[in-house]
């Protein structure tokens, strides 16, 4: 986990140790714990180099030459900046410092990814399937008698929170869903 001299912090890893805590990343923290949260988790190893050099890359172009700099603010900004890139580009090379940064985040930060991660963890079950009563669709409120059109059931049961299926019709589908690429006209 190398890091250039020209970086105004230490690495990640040495932050955590020495217990500065994130707060020299400022603002860009949340980012930080979207990264650690969301993106980290579904990067294959080798994106993860890839992403590492950038992210370094960003951390280098973010530090202007002294002469640069104008007014406090500004510059902390981009100090704030160039922290984040190369926490980032150390996060890449050494997924494992996540479990730290989760432990240094805001508690309520934490509650709050935890939730949405949850969700992606945990997606709710889908099913397409013909109705045996009538029923109504959820997004456009169009109604269907049995065997109309088949619905998109969002099903409710033991492992989510729904209190009953939720059903979408195929022309609100449609018009969410991007045509795959068998289904555009042309193509075979």
């Amino acid at each position: 986990m190398a890091t250039s001299s020209a970086l105004p912090m230490p690495s990640l890893h040495q932050a955590l140790d020495r217990g500065l805590g994130l707060e020299p990343a400022g603002d860009w923290v949340e980012r930080l714990a979207e990264l650690v949260y969301f993106t980290l988790p579904s990067t294959p190893p080798l994106e993860r180099v890839q992403e590492a050099a950038r992210a370094r890359a960003r951390a280098q172009g973010t530090i202007p030459p002294p002469k640069a700099l104008r007014g406090r603010r500004r510059r902390r900004e981009r100090q704030e900046r160039a922290i984040y890139w190369q926490w980032a580009a150390d996060l890449y090379e050494t997924p494992e410092l996540a479990e730290q940064v989760k432990e240094a985040l805001p508690s309520e930060m934490v509650t709050d990814f935890e939730a949405i991660a949850d969700l992606h963890r945990r997606p709710y079950r889908l099913d397409v399937r013909t109705l045996p009563s009538w029923w109504r669709c959820h997004n456009c409120g169009a109604a269907f008698d049995e065997g109309e059109e088949e619905a998109l059931v969002v099903l409710a049961d033991s492992s989510n929170d729904l209190s009953e299926d939720i059903t979408y019709c195929l022309a609100c589908i449609r018009s969410r869903v991007p045509p795959g690429p068998s289904d555009r006209p042309g193509r075979r």
